[in-house]
């Protein structure tokens, strides 16, 4: 998450040098499996599916321009591993119903812009 919240602290940068407010970016993030693997033959490119996948870019879509929107189980595992490194901030309750999965959103932040 250090490399997402240093991302969006690029584009605010970015956004006042060249004066234009409309720039920005969002950032979803998932914890869970995935299957990828190399699809086409003209043009082949590398391709990733999964319920986990779907998960992560509805993590993305449904977050907050600005901001790092992560699901339940990377808030979970985040505050195993790094303590408080981060705090969390209720965002969302989304039903993905293509996945059948309904999972809680939160906004990351960084305990360090707090000091």
């Amino acid at each position: 998450d250090r490399i997402g919240l240093s991302m969006i602290e690029i584009i605010r940068k970015v956004r006042q040098i060249i004066n234009f407010d409309e720039l920005d970016m969002r950032i979803g993030i998932h914890t869970g499996s995935m299957i990828g693997g190399v699809i086409g033959t003209d043009i082949v490119r590398y391709d990733i599916y999964g319920k986990d996948v779907v998960i992560a870019n509805k993590m993305e879509s449904k977050g907050k321009e600005g901001n790092i929107h992560v699901s339940e189980t990377t808030k979970n595992l985040l505050q195993k591993h790094c303590g408080d490194l981060y705090r969390f901030e209720e965002h969302s309750d989304l039903n993905i119903e293509s996945v059948k999965t309904q999972i809680k959103g939160y906004l990351i932040y960084s305990n360090a812009d707090q000091e």
